[in-house]
């Protein structure tokens, strides 16, 4: 059964990651010989894909990132967006027994999951509006609006050869800020990966390139992140181990003081709203391309092998 996999694969998730041997290496650079139904045909080479992920399985949603960017031979830029049930995603190289209480998220429900990139741990949610003890915004319809939790986006960029040297993670991020203007949110680039309002940080992503061949063929770039709309800031500080110094000087209420959902600026932004407003600035970035838009059921994902041995692994 799907969750029968889905713990499996969690119980795989927490352990420390392991040299991957050179078989392993070159199988990942295969690619798939089926051409997925929901991308533009490989032959519109001027197209863009802006795919919305139906499921809210972490396990499920960076199965399809990786079978994506992994095994699929990408023509065009693409956009995923996604969301994620309660979750923490932690980075490649990251210990889980160190960085989290894996004990309490097994105990809450909460899935762990490792990405093929680097950094910090992050905390995902649905979003609840408002949550217990939490009252509504005073003056606004806040209460009213759909729970928001958090958006993910996913960027594959294919470059077109060795020479190609485009900043696609500055092009990225300029889509995202202009999503964020479209709420009339002023938002600012930040050190390497993240995006701030106001000092804040409202997001914060990492990057990744895959080589492909010598002469540049697969040559292609991930930049994934998450936006936060509306997260339990105060998982943060249940399900994270922080150092215990660092706690003691900073604490929890610090952590919440350096971060910001958007609702607090926007209370009507949901995951749907911010979904329309990243496709919209992705659409006008890549202006000259004709956009193909799609929502990826979890049926059709169900039927696609290499994808599914990816997720059970």
């Amino acid at each position: 059964s799907r969750t029968a996999r889905r713990c499996k694969t969690c119980v795989r998730s927490a352990l420390p990651a392991l040299p991957r041997s050179a078989a392993l290496r070159a199988r990942s650079l295969c690619t798939s010989s089926a051409w997925p139904s929901f991308l533009a045909p490989p032959t519109a080479t001027d197209a863009i894909d802006i795919l919305y992920a139906e499921s809210e399985d972490i396990l499920l949603n960076l199965a399809t990132e990786e079978y994506l960017f992994e095994h699929v031979d990408i023509r065009n830029p693409l956009l995923l967006l996604w969301r994620n049930r309660p979750c923490i995603i932690i980075g490649k190289h990251q210990n889980p027994w160190k960085e989290c209480r894996v004990q309490l998220l097994e105990q809450d429900g909460v899935t762990l999951a490792r990405r093929p990139t680097g950094g910090g741990c992050v905390y995902r949610d649905l979003g609840a509006t408002p949550r217990p003890n939490q009252p509504p915004h005073i003056g606004t319809q806040h209460h009213l609006a759909a729970p928001a939790g958090d958006s993910g986006f996913s960027f594959i960029n294919p470059h077109a050869s060795v020479e190609d040297q485009r900043d696609y993670k500055t092009m990225n991020n300029g889509v995202l800020l202009e999503a964020l203007a479209r709420f009339g949110l002023g938002a600012e680039m930040s050190g390497r990966n993240d995006l701030t309002v106001d000092g804040r940080k409202v997001s914060g992503s990492a990057y990744k390139l895959r080589l492909g061949s010598a002469g540049g063929a697969g040559r292609r770039s991930l930049h994934h992140g998450t936006m936060l709309l509306d997260v339990d800031l105060a998982a943060l500080g249940r399900y994270l181990t922080v150092n215990k110094l660092k706690m003691q000087s900073k604490g929890v209420a610090s952590v919440a003081a350096r971060v910001l959902n958007l609702r607090e600026r926007v209370p009507s932004i949901s995951h749907d709203a911010f979904c329309d407003a990243a496709a919209a600035a992705f659409e006008a970035k890549w202006e000259s391309r004709s956009a193909s838009r799609r929502t990826l059921s979890v049926s059709e994902l169900d039927r696609i092998p290499q994808l599914m041995q990816i997720y059970e692994r």
